[in-house]
């Protein structure tokens, strides 16, 4: 980069996973949790089985700056219809009215959750994907040029849109919509790579450093 003081940090660590007080220890029991199966396992097959379970959702303000929003609502409702709670293509007023905006809560009961980004740009990772994994989702996801935070997530652990061949996400959530054992081991996938909290911890320490140094020059 051509700027001295650049430093990439990306808003999701901060914006809804952790505080900037957060020690190793802590991320490091978080992903720990998380990519435990029965984090999702469990849950999601009990919810299943049961009238609670919901398909997919959506939530999102607006689909501006591209249509892929649209297209893949349009694209899944073939198989279920999807929920989209946020103000864009709203169709149910659940997250308000029995989730009190609570937007983890109310994902927790969805299969999928849909989450591309605004654009397509390396390294414009958002907080959307990592909210569909906390919530136990499988994310479907567009956006990083295919490949988000590569260093940190699992990449196997991810459903992907390709706007020029939409039909093989379409047989992919098929398949798993009616395959209960293909269904169990993707969902049984751990969504962050091994060594994620190192990769977090890396992040947060070296914007701490390039704070420090960046100050002291002042």
């Amino acid at each position: 980069m051509p700027f001295d003081n650049y430093y990439r940090f990306p808003v999701w660590v901060f914006y809804s996973w952790f505080k900037p007080s957060v020690s190793y220890g802590e991320i490091k029991a978080c992903i720990r949790e998380i990519n435990n199966k029965n984090y999702r396992l469990a849950n999601k097959q009990e919810l299943k089985s049961s009238a609670n379970s919901q398909f997919a959702a959506l939530l999102a303000r607006h689909d501006k700056l591209t249509t892929v929003r649209g297209d893949l609502v349009r694209l899944l409702n073939q198989i279920q219809p999807v929920c989209c709670a946020g103000k864009y293509l709203h169709n149910t007023d659940e997250l308000q009215t029995k989730y009190q905006n609570d937007k983890q809560e109310y994902l927790r009961q969805f299969r999928f959750n849909i989450c591309p980004e605004n654009s397509d740009s390396e390294g414009y990772t958002t907080e959307k994907i990592f909210d569909a994994i906390r919530a136990g989702c499988i994310p479907i996801y567009w956006g990083s040029e295919g490949c988000p935070e590569s260093e940190i997530l699992n990449q196997d652990a991810i459903l992907f849109y390709d706007p020029d061949n939409p039909d093989a996400l379409l047989q992919q959530v098929r398949r798993l919509e009616s395959d209960p054992e293909y269904y169990a081991e993707f969902i049984s996938r751990p969504p962050f790579k091994e060594d994620a909290a190192d990769k977090i911890w890396q992040m947060i320490d070296g914007l701490r450093d390039k704070l420090e140094k960046v100050i002291n020059q002042h």
